[in-house]
């Protein structure tokens, strides 16, 4: 009797704070509830932000939401170009890559110690590939060759109006409609890469993803023909295509338009002929998907993704992103989000150590 006593005795604090804490967690899951991602176009006008008052308003409610918490990439969007951002390469919200490809990684695969570095006569690979891994070319592969985390500097996108950008209304709507950023994650690394199922652009064939992973790596790459940057990125995809292709699979899904006219028009684009209005239906998607290939002549397969961006979404893909996937069918790298997330030397290297990985 009296140990029960005494029990009980020790319980009565917790029971006392059962309600707090519990009343605590049901207000942090309030919050979450409150400011969940998809709610944001819900609970923000974009012409309303335009206000610089309402905009600090804003960025308050936001951080206060998240606060303790990892902000979603849409958040971390939002808040910049609340905060005045131009979509610069010097801009916070386009997050350096993911890879599981790291320098611990690669020395414990040649087994050797990181801090010496990786050396020729220890690499398990062709010299190709250890030229590529060593940026320096001074004989050893160390953290240095590997660390692409400097951002990308620069102000305005080529094509801003003279005299200033586009404004807070025009950058945040295109958030909200999936056009500079979509309001999903994507797959984290490590994670399961999603299934789908997408018709090529010619309409002859379909492609199913899962169906690729296996056998070897696959890059996939998701970009759209008004980005800018991702058509002179495509150059460099293009190449690795060539110099990979017996090794890895790549596949490009096309999605939804950065700059349509109707859209955040981009001046460089009329320049360079590219002026279509944000495609409605697959049909008029697939016809600017059919542009883009007459224009930049992809080698690689290209699929088309549904009008309403379910791969764009799944993968956070646009305006562009690129993924290696391994064969067990995880998520092994994932670029920052386009346009400034695209790094082709950085990818370059996690597709050969997706290669080195892949060997017996």
């Amino acid at each position: 009797m009296k140990r029960n006593c005494l029990f009980a005795l020790a319980l009565a604090p917790l029971a006392f704070l059962a309600p707090f804490i519990g009343a605590r967690e049901q207000t942090n899951e309030a919050k979450k509830a409150s400011m969940d991602v998809k709610d944001l176009p819900r609970l923000f006008d974009p012409k309303k932000l335009d206000d610089p008052k309402a905009a600090a308003a804003a960025i308050e409610q936001l951080e206060a939401a998240f606060q303790g918490m990892r902000q979603p990439e849409a958040v971390r969007m939002l808040i910049d170009i609340l905060r005045g951002s131009q979509m610069g390469g010097d801009s916070g919200w386009f997050g350096p890559a993911d890879t599981r490809y790291t320098l611990k990684w690669l020395a414990a695969r040649c087994g050797v110690d990181p801090a010496k570095g990786v050396t020729r006569d220890k690499f398990n690979g062709p010299d190709a590939w250890f030229t590529c891994l060593d940026r320096n070319k001074d004989g050893f592969i160390t953290s240095s060759d590997l660390d692409w985390s400097k951002p990308k500097t620069g102000g305005k996108v080529s094509g801003s109006p003279p005299g200033g950008g586009p404004s807070r209304s025009v950058l945040i709507k295109g958030l909200f409609e999936g056009e500079i950023g979509s309001m999903q994650e994507g797959p984290q690394l490590e994670h399961s890469a999603p299934d789908f199922t997408l018709k090529t652009v010619d309409g002859k064939d379909s492609v199913q993803f899962s169906k690729l992973i296996g056998p070897k790596p696959v890059v996939l790459v998701l970009g759209n023909y008004t980005c800018g940057p991702f058509r002179t990125f495509c150059s460099s995809i293009e190449g690795m295509h060539e110099r990979y292709k017996k090794d890895a699979t790549f596949l490009m899904v096309y999605v939804r338009e950065a700059h349509p006219t109707d859209g955040w028009k981009m001046e460089s684009n009329t320049r360079a002929g590219v002026a279509v209005k944000q495609p409605t239906t697959l049909a008029e998607r697939t016809a600017v998907a059919s542009q883009f290939c007459e224009k930049l002549k992809p080698t690689m397969p290209v699929v088309v993704d549904e009008i309403s961006d379910p791969v764009g979404h799944a993968y956070s893909g646009m305006p562009g992103r690129v993924y290696i996937i391994e064969a067990q069918g995880k998520v092994a790298y994932k670029s920052g989000r386009g346009p400034f997330g695209f790094r082709a030397g950085e990818m370059e290297q996690a597709l050969v150590m997706a290669l080195l990985e892949q060997r017996k």
